[in-house]
């Protein structure tokens, strides 16, 4: 029998470098947070979704299970990143696997999501990744220190996939540990090996006005 696959969509920002609550941006008809939503909705794998999001903007998005069958319910979230998603985690009454996504990554594709899923059934944990393009520079001051190779450094994206179970036992092992990445936090606690996937350099996120231009087309 199949695990259960849930996904997580972390809205629960503040939108301060943005200038505004950046998830309910409006790109044509929809929210930031939409685009998010109708990725997961229409991928068979995904059974169930949970949105995050903080407490002044949940009435703004009351009827989203109306408009999204997938989504189970809605969870205030917290402080921090790292609480929104234990919070998130929580509030999940069943085990199976669990995709952590940033609202603010709203060109999600379907292949994607597959890459992720797949990995899961070869460890406890996978993260998409893509190469640094910039050279790397170590700074002390106000001086280069040295040029470390890029070849071995990847940014990391999301979703964040995981079995469920390990997850939340990672933040129960480290709730308050400042976490702003549920990959950085598994690895840290010792949950286990976290696997890496094929990235897609398209999947950026939205921190800034100018960025909805390189986001969305």
């Amino acid at each position: 029998m199949k695990p259960k696959v849930f996904a997580l969509i972390l809205a629960g920002g503040r939108g301060e470098r943005f200038g505004s609550p950046k998830q309910l941006v409006k790109v044509g008809n929809k929210t930031i947070i939409q685009f998010s939503l109708e990725a997961f909705q229409a991928h068979p794998q995904v059974d169930s979704m949970v949105l995050v999001i903080n407490r002044e903007l949940k009435k703004a998005v009351l009827n989203y299970p109306d408009l999204y069958p997938k989504l189970s319910h809605i969870v205030e979230g917290g402080a921090t990143r790292q609480e929104s998603s234990r919070l998130g985690l929580f509030s999940i009454q069943e085990d199976g696997l669990v995709l952590i996504h940033d609202a603010a990554r709203p060109n999600l594709k379907q292949e994607l999501i597959t890459r992720v899923l797949s990995a899961l059934s070869r460890g406890p944990a996978a993260v998409p990744v893509v190469p640094v393009g910039e050279t790397l520079a170590r700074v002390e001051g106000e001086t280069i220190k040295e040029f470390p190779s890029r070849e071995a450094f990847f940014k990391v994206q999301t979703p964040q996939g995981f079995r469920l179970s390990l997850i939340r036992e990672a933040h129960l092992k480290s709730p308050h540990g400042g976490f702003t990445d549920d990959a950085s936090l598994f690895l840290q606690t010792g949950m286990g090996a976290v696997l890496v996937v094929e990235g897609d350099p398209a999947n950026i996120k939205l921190t800034y006005p100018q960025d909805l231009k390189l986001l969305l087309p």
